[in-house]
């Protein structure tokens, strides 16, 4: 396939006659076949194209690409707008004229020429009577489905839903038989959860307040 470049260029000076190169190859072509089309216009400093981006349909025609080359900076040369274009449907087809106007205003724009390409069948003719019609152009590459897979999806839920289902079964077994489970049974606190030293004072006060000794007890309060 050849690539399409659609070139577009302005004019000569004020008042000069405005040159125009206008191409298209190939002029006979197959479905999707990429078209070449040039069109070339010199421009002055007072009459200069608007660089705007053209399509993305031009007529029965698609732009695939497009793009602008400007003159350089101090030299007389031409404004270049490629492009590349092709079509999806038999028959011969009219490229419209492309309408392209002046930065300026008041400068007059430009029209390229008309142009009829011939889309054929890449079919054998000799496969096609006169009585048959040409036969619809099928998608190239229809919309594609894909099955969700949930598999995997389910099966990651399923284990996360067994963890919490066993942490649950071991809490209410920790909540239920820590007592019974545990190494040793628990030791009476003697002290009452206090410093023995503070718990030795307090019995200690307790035998005063009883006055052991002074009713002469004094076996029993040492005892």
């Amino acid at each position: 396939m050849r690539s399409v470049v659609l070139l577009i260029a302005v004019s000569l000076l004020a008042g000069a006659t405005w040159a125009d190169e206008w191409s298209v190859e190939p002029r006979e072509a197959t479905i999707g076949d990429e078209i070449s089309v040039v069109w070339t216009i010199e421009a002055t400093e007072d009459r200069q194209p608007l660089t705007v981006e053209l399509g993305p349909d031009w007529g029965a025609f698609s732009i695939l690409q497009q793009g602008w080359t400007v003159p350089r900076e101090g030299r007389d040369e031409p404004y270049v707008w490629t492009a590349t274009i092709a079509a999806y449907e038999i028959g011969q087809l009219e490229l419209p004229p492309l309408q392209l106007v002046a930065t300026n205003e008041s400068a007059e724009g430009w029209t390229s020429e008309t142009t009829t390409i011939d889309i054929v069948t890449v079919l054998d003719p000799e496969e096609l009577t006169e009585a048959e019609t040409p036969p619809e152009i099928a998608d190239l590459k229809p919309p594609a489905s894909l099955t969700p897979e949930w598999g995997a999806l389910v099966f990651g839920l399923g284990v996360v839903g067994l963890m919490l289902i066993g942490a649950l079964i071991a809490w209410w077994l920790q909540r239920r038989y820590a007592a019974r489970l545990a190494a040793a049974p628990p030791l009476d606190d003697p002290f009452s959860r206090m410093p023995p030293h503070e718990w030795a004072f307090g019995e200690l006060q307790a035998l005063l307040d009883q006055k052991l000794l002074e009713r002469g007890e004094v076996v029993a309060f040492y005892a």
